[in-house]
C-alpha cells in the first residue's frame, strides 16, 4: 500500500498463520480461517 494510513482492518483472518513477528491487534476480531458466510 501507498499509504497504510488509507486502510483501517476491521478483522484478522488466518490469525493462525499468524507468525511470532507479527503483530495482531488483539481488539480486532480474529478468525483462524475465512469468516462464515
Amino acid at each position: 500500500l501507498d499509504d497504510p494510513g488509507r486502510f483501517n482492518p476491521t478483522v484478522v483472518t488466518y490469525g493462525s498463520r499468524a507468525l511470532p513477528w507479527d503483530k495482531i491487534d488483539t481488539a480486532l476480531k480474529t478468525f483462524e480461517k475465512m469468516p462464515p458466510g
